[in-house]
């Protein structure tokens, strides 16, 4: 479902999804980083995209159209079928979705 919605949307903007001056900084690399900070970065989003592709699918469609793509709680209500309010309480169960496998990992790393 957020792979179409990716392509509508791709459609509609003709071009990648828009992302703040703030959010821009996250994505690039840090020219000042180092190839070490650079891989521990890389290993960081690796993590996180498995944690990703672990959830529910709900959730990880929520959290992408929120976090990726900036929709509203009505455009993703609207995409999904549900209520506005609905889409808020998906996004706040699927990010305690996400921490939790996020503890989980860290937990067994420490191991």
């Amino acid at each position: 479902m957020v792979r179409n919605l990716s392509y509508t949307l791709y459609r509609q903007q003709k071009s990648h999804p828009q992302l703040g001056l703030g959010e821009l900084e996250e994505v690039l690399p840090d020219t000042d980083e180092g190839p070490e900070e650079a891989l521990i970065r890389r290993f960081e989003q690796e993590d996180l995209y498995e944690m990703l592709e672990s959830l529910h699918e709900s959730y990880r469609d929520v959290l992408t159209m929120r976090y990726l793509y900036n929709l509203s709680d009505e455009e993703i209500g609207t995409a999904m079928g549900i209520k506005a309010a609905s889409v808020r309480v998906v996004v706040h169960r699927a990010l305690k979705a996400l921490k939790k496998a996020y503890a989980l990992r860290e937990e067994g790393e420490n191991r």
